[in-house]
């Protein structure tokens, strides 16, 4: 994860693949906090919850094309508001057999560049960067670019 601190990589998080079931990568289906989260809103405005090294989490697993409109919206708005960096959890692994997979640490990503090629395939474009992002510090292993404070006496 290292190698890509300060370059520019692109991600392309939807295969449109005859029934839309193949999805490359893809963003999280992560559990509403409040009734009215919705996807949209939680790309827009960020995730109201708590995300820990250790937890299991999923991805959709199909892609349509609401979805991917949703992620091109949710990301042009974070940018055009100036909220560009975004922590993103890495996961251990997680593909088209297994849509689950355990947080192994946290990156940051500055968000520059966000369209769709076809009805559900989505491109994202940004640079991983070195960060302090609100949370709890503490722990051990593998530096992924993000970190936070944690005060003791």
């Amino acid at each position: 994860m290292l190698q890509v601190l300060g370059k520019k990589v692109q991600f392309q998080f939807y295969q449109s693949g005859g029934s839309g079931n193949n999805i490359n990568g893809g963003f999280l289906n992560l559990p509403k906090i409040n009734s009215d989260d919705t996807y949209l809103s939680m790309l827009e405005n960020g995730y109201g919850g708590t995300l820990e090294k250790g937890q299991t989490v999923s991805k959709y697993t199909k892609a349509t094309t609401a979805l991917a409109n949703d992620t091109v919206t949710g990301i042009t708005n974070r940018i055009a508001n100036g909220q560009s960096l975004v922590a993103l959890p890495i996961v251990d692994s997680m593909g088209d057999s297994s849509p689950t997979g355990k947080i192994i640490g946290f990156a940051v990503f500055k968000l520059e560049k966000v369209y769709k090629q076809s009805s559900s395939d989505v491109y994202v474009t940004g640079t991983f960067v070195q960060a302090v992002v609100k949370g709890q510090g503490g722990g051990t292993g593998t530096n992924y670019g993000a970190w936070a404070y944690k005060l003791v006496e």
